[in-house]
């Protein structure tokens, strides 16, 4: 049951076993049994599990059976400790396992989870109410001579929070800070207390009273931001969302988490800031009676400030084709979070996705379109640097929904739609989105975004194959973004129309072209520009036979994905040095290119390795 000690039991036994497991620990709070959609997913639990075990974000798969399987691989080599807590059932955990190899799991439900013990080995270990004995042990533990030389007041103090472990611990906590406060005087203040904390029922005594001790001890600002923290979208958030919500600066922001964090919060490793379910039933209580509803409302509409402002700033250091219209100032006076560079906003965005697609979601009903497809076009090199193609598609399309009669905002989510639908091997459909967006654009003027959609749409049709196509496109493209001065965008436009001429026989004539784009894209810092051009003149190379310079060229193009953290386009790449070789009747080294390339994809939901999957298969 909540409370009854089973994360202290679990944290404790992990020190305790801390030294046979010499190669660290991984701890998640699964939050099985919270409401809805903030229950913990097994893929969402495997990314961040796979990210502190230091593969890079874009590495991860996006299907879960592939986490679990890059995961295994990884613990099979290690000796680890892994804490699952607040477990809802056994389709939650399993593929949490480690498997094979030296690894304990120590996994805390509030239900016995039926199914582990069998095929995983496991020992489950019933958590009852502290005997009476062990209730006293508690106390005098923590109280000392108090708790000796009052036995009667401590049977009412057991009696009053029914053994219950959490209780006991916050009464002995709370008597231990009030010097001048005797024993019977804390089980008289137990007798008298009339409330209860929703959700326990008569067998469990006044646990409102017991967190009443701690709530009034509080300065007035720290109660005040106690009771507004259930307002988060999230059962746990950063300083900077705390201060947001609070309309506080960040040092008194950090200053009144300190002061509830000495009883009333918990601040793991990752900085973040977490309160125990039971705590947040009261704070939600205290806030519903104490706070009127305008400065509730308030203080999410500044959260919501919060993630708008921050999710456009962390968009930036990923270099978007199409930065996002900056939102206004907020009228709350809140900022956003700032960030260093790409590392940081790719870790802000991964620690803070749930909570952004969940705005997403919901800002619309509180009037707050704008802030919906905003975050949703923010999040989109995220999505696709991480390989979500179908959280990037699912996100798109509440953002396009919430635009309402705002032609910029629905080419914007045209647009961001085509490139899922891309990704995702959906070509109709992504050209449809891009129909549509042409002809908001056109409509708007704004020459730059209309130069994107076309070289967009040449994408689509070099791998439909309708070359000619492809480059009056690219060619409408570049003169488009050469009228605005936008050179990368130029570039872009002259490696489609060079792969086109490359695939029409015209090889002399796109070696050129790559050359060039290789030289603008070196001058704008580009590394995914560089990395592209060099992967096709390599393939050019190789349609000519001249084979050093492609393999050369090829293992550049390599180099410089990797350096950009880009899987996806290093399994492109080696996917087609497996191709060549195919070709040219080598099936041994066609097969370490294919599986090299589907390590690097390692089970994403790109079509691109269902393909690889293919070739291996056929090659056997």
């Amino acid at each position: 049951m909540p409370g009854v000690g089973k994360t202290t039991l679990a944290v404790h036994l992990a020190h305790q076993l801390a030294a046979r497991y010499p190669d660290g620990q991984l701890h998640a709070d699964l939050r099985g049994f919270d409401s809805g959609d903030s229950v913990m997913t097994p893929a969402e639990a495997l990314r961040g599990f796979l990210w502190s075990l230091g593969v890079a974000p874009a590495a991860i798969p996006a299907e879960l059976h592939a986490q679990a399987g890059l995961y295994r691989s990884i613990l099979a080599e290690r000796r680890m400790l892994i804490l699952l807590d607040n477990c809802r059932d056994w389709d939650q955990i399993r593929h949490l396992l480690p498997g094979t190899g030296g690894s304990l799991v120590i996994a805390t439900s509030r239900r016995r989870i039926t199914g582990v013990s069998g095929p995983a080995g496991a020992h489950p270990l019933h958590l009852d109410l502290l005997t009476d004995a062990e209730a006293r042990e508690l106390l005098t533990r923590r109280l000392g001579d108090a708790a000796t030389a009052a036995p009667a007041a401590v049977d009412e103090i057991i009696a009053r929070c029914g053994r219950l472990p959490l209780a006991l611990a916050l009464v002995a906590t709370r008597s231990v800070g009030r010097p001048g406060l005797s024993l019977p005087a804390v089980a008289g203040e137990l007798a008298e207390a009339d409330g209860r904390l929703a959700g326990f029922g008569d067998a469990h005594a006044d646990l409102e009273a017991i967190f009443s001790w701690s709530y009034r001890a509080l300065t007035p600002e720290a109660a005040r931001l106690f009771r507004l923290l259930p307002l988060h979208p999230a059962r746990e958030l950063s300083t900077e969302a705390a201060a947001a919500l609070g309309g506080l600066s960040l040092r008194s922001a950090r200053g009144l988490l300190a002061e509830l964090g000495a009883q009333l919060l918990v601040q793991p490793g990752d900085g973040r800031w977490r309160m125990h379910d039971l705590l947040r039933a009261y704070a939600v209580e205290l806030g519903e009676e104490h706070d009127d509803a305008a400065e509730r409302d308030a203080a999410i509409e500044r959260v919501y400030d919060y993630y708008q402002l921050s999710a456009y700033a962390a968009h930036l250091p990923l270099l978007p084709q199409v930065p996002l219209p900056e939102p206004e100032p907020s009228e709350r006076g809140v900022t956003g979070r700032g960030f260093t560079g790409r590392a940081d906003a790719m870790a802000w965005f991964a620690a803070e996705q749930r909570v952004l697609t969940d705005i997403v979601a919901r800002v619309t009903e509180r009037g707050r379109p704008r802030t919906a497809w905003q975050i949703a076009l923010a999040l989109q090199n995220f999505f696709q640097d991480t390989a979500q193609f179908k959280q990037w598609a699912a996100t798109a399309s509440t953002g396009l929904a919430a635009t309402g009669d705002d032609p910029a905002a629905q080419a914007l989510l045209h647009r961001s739609l085509a490139g899922a639908c891309y990704f995702l091997a959906d070509l109709d459909r992504g050209l449809s989105h891009l129909q549509h967006a042409r002809a908001l654009f056109d409509r708007l003027g704004r020459r730059t975004e209309q130069g994107h959609v076309e070289n967009n749409i040449a994408e689509i049709r070099l791998d439909q194959r309708r070359y000619h196509e492809a480059i009056r496109h690219a060619e409408a493209a570049r003169a488009l973004f050469r009228a605005e001065g936008n050179v990368r965008g130029a570039t872009n436009a002259l490696l489609a129309i060079a792969r086109a001429q490359g695939w029409l026989g015209r090889q002399a004539e796109a070696l050129g072209m790559f050359v060039e784009a290789w030289r603008q894209f070196e001058a704008l810092g580009d590394l995914h520009g560089v990395g592209t051009t060099q992967a096709w003149l390599a393939h050019t190379y190789s349609m000519i036979d001249d084979l050093p310079h492609a393999m050369a060229t090829w293992q550049q193009a390599i180099d410089t994905f990797r350096a950009a953290r880009a899987t996806h386009h290093t399994a492109e790449v080696l996917v087609s040095i497996g191709d060549f070789h195919s070709a040219n009747g080598d099936p041994a080294l066609a097969g370490q290119a294919w599986s090299e390339a589907l390590a690097e994809l390692d089970g994403t939901d790109s079509p691109m390795a269902r393909r690889i999957r293919d070739r291996l298969l056929w090659h056997r």
